[in-house]
């Protein structure tokens, strides 16, 4: 990027949205995802029609039509082994399932450290995951407006603001001040301008993509304000439990809201005064909810360490879809790649190694046509 870009203003805007959507800075992302990253928006974006809920409705109704069912709020507690085979799961509240394949979508943290049982040998199994890192953790503010989204001029792309450097966050090691766009004290204490990083902001606001959104709600909008903050900067509070946290866990969130709306009245000054509700999810938050470990809702990082500097693999590549278990196989997001996109790419793999060869070519081949259709036009999916 520095020899073929040299205007460094220019160079940050190329670099920016890599660095804010694969989480971590330029210097230790492996290129080829960055390359994929701009392929994959070279021709725009697109958004469900609905919105997000329209993408699980959807996925629902052929799991059902072949015979299968969909389950929410049933914990796994965890997989059933007989030797080195999966022969199914076991729910929190003590229901065996039994299934002949199992595909775990839970990341690789929960799959080889929570759900697997521990061998009972002398010897323990090598870990997969020794050597990898959980990627950074973020805030996420999510917002009610009154008014349209057009009344309030909200994009309809997703917009991603930085205060120069990009990369200043993560190359410091995510520092110790969070979030400083560079005006005012840092919640954290310390002058205006101290120099405490930040990682730059992502706003977006589904209710501006979905053009369903006004018929059902109108004259009201979303949007949702995501930043990456320093992993222990919530270390203090953890163990507190959810809705009886720390004063001072709520003081630190009040601050960085205060923070990341001053922003969006700058950025969007048509939404000064028209923020009816908001709420800061935190790494706790996606603890509690998610269950990912630390709040890093992207899983394992994405850096050179996982995927190789190209003269070798990376440690990541213990993770392939088949595991060592006969029956069980990795999906999701540290097969790959993080957000949306990764897994879904996770899905697929996991679903051409569990498939035998004609169950692959199907897979395939409808893959293929719905590509084939969508670029000619004649695809009703949104």
């Amino acid at each position: 990027m520095a020899g073929l870009v040299r205007d460094e203003r220019l160079r940050q805007a190329v670099l920016t949205p890599s660095v804010l959507l694969l989480a971590d800075s330029s210097s230790r992302l492996p290129f080829f995802l960055l390359a994929v990253l701009f392929e994959h928006f070279r021709t725009g974006a697109w958004y469900p029609v609905g919105g997000s809920a329209a993408i699980a409705r959807a996925l629902a109704e052929p799991v059902r039509a072949a015979g299968g069912e969909v389950f929410v709020r049933t914990p796994v507690a965890r997989i059933t082994l007989d030797g080195t085979r999966a022969t199914g799961v076991v729910l929190a509240d003590g229901t065996r399932v039994r299934a002949p394949v199992v595909v775990s979508a839970a990341g690789a943290h929960h799959t080889y450290r929570t759900l697997l049982p521990r061998p009972s040998g002398a010897a323990p199994e090598p870990d997969p995951l020794e050597g990898l890192r959980n990627g950074y953790p973020f805030v996420l503010l999510f917002l009610g407006l009154d008014g349209d989204p057009a009344e309030l001029g909200l994009p309809r792309h997703n917009l991603m603001v930085t205060d120069g450097d990009c990369d200043a966050f993560f190359d410091a090691g995510a520092g110790k001040g969070v979030l400083d766009g560079g005006t005012g004290p840092a919640p954290g204490g310390g002058p205006a301008g101290s120099g405490a990083p930040t990682s730059g902001l992502f706003l977006s606001f589904s209710c501006a993509k979905d053009p369903t959104w006004t018929a059902r709600h109108p004259g009201r909008s979303t949007g949702e304000i995501l930043a990456f903050v320093d992993p222990e900067l919530f270390a203090p509070f953890r163990g507190s439990r959810w809705r009886d946290r720390d004063p001072e866990y709520l003081a630190l969130k009040a601050a960085l809201t205060e923070r990341l709306l001053d922003r969006l009245y700058r950025e969007l000054p048509r939404t000064r005064g028209r923020v009816a509700y908001h709420e800061l999810g935190t790494p706790l938050t996606a603890e509690h909810f998610a269950g990912w470990p630390g709040g890093s809702l992207y899983g394992l990082a994405k850096d050179v360490a996982a995927f190789g500097d190209g003269h070798g693999p990376g440690l990541a590549d213990r993770l392939r879809p088949r595991t060592a278990h006969d029956g069980l196989y990795l999906s999701g997001q540290d097969v790959l790649a993080g957000g949306f996109m990764g897994a879904v790419t996770g899905g697929l793999l996991a679903a051409h190694e569990a498939l035998d060869r004609r169950g692959r070519a199907r897979l395939w081949t409808g893959l293929l046509a719905s590509a084939t259709g969508r670029s000619r036009g004649t695809s009703d999916l949104a």
